[in-house]
């Protein structure tokens, strides 16, 4: 079993669509990496370009100024038909400057946040108790390598570990399914696993 870091802005058409604006509808881009699925989404959210220099053709895992990934329906339907569970695709508008829509596009809720991240082995750093939040006090501010423990990822094929949701981890699986299809947006870098007691 491998691991891979899904790592956005890689691996991008010629000439790549960048968002840099967005109406998500009383929604900010952190609330979407928290795992908690979405009951009334408004499916008129849109994100938009604004520079004609970035107005180009989409790439399947679309290139924005957001923190959350927004996936075409060709990616869309092989998930569905690969069965990768934990993901609630919601509906978003991708327009260009000229207003017009690219359409079927979603922003891929994950749902799945294990207790995952080896917080021995992985390198990252901790937030200040004088420069935080109350409620951040005591957890992940970054990472530089992180480490996977093996045991928690096992009925999942994609996920936002729970120390650290920022970032999107996938199996090999999902993976392969990306590049079987010659999809464009991700490049994956893989990821040290470990086991329990070792």
């Amino acid at each position: 079993m491998r691991w891979y870091w899904a790592i956005s802005w890689g691996k991008t058409v010629s000439n790549p669509f960048v968002s840099s604006a967005e109406d998500l509808k009383g929604y900010e881009d952190w609330q979407l990496e928290r795992g908690h699925h979405i009951e009334h989404w408004d499916p008129t959210a849109w994100i938009r370009c604004t520079k004609p220099e970035w107005d180009g053709e989409p790439d399947d895992v679309l290139q924005t100024h957001l923190a959350i990934p927004i996936y075409s329906p060709r990616w869309q339907e092989v998930i569905r038909n690969a069965r990768f569970s934990g993901i609630q695709f919601l509906p978003i508008r991708v327009l260009h400057m000229n207003g017009g829509e690219i359409p079927g596009f979603a922003i891929a809720n994950i749902l799945n946040i294990p207790f995952a991240m080896d917080l021995e082995r992985s390198h990252y750093t901790m937030f200040d108790d004088d420069d935080c939040e109350p409620e951040d006090r005591g957890k992940v501010s970054g990472v530089y390598r992180m480490v996977l423990r093996r045991s928690p990822l096992s009925n999942y094929d994609v996920i936002r570990v729970k120390e650290f949701h920022q970032s999107l981890y996938v199996s090999e699986r999902f993976k392969l399914e990306f590049e079987a299809a010659k999809f464009t947006g991700y490049t994956f870098q893989e990821v040290q696993l470990t086991d329990e007691g070792h």
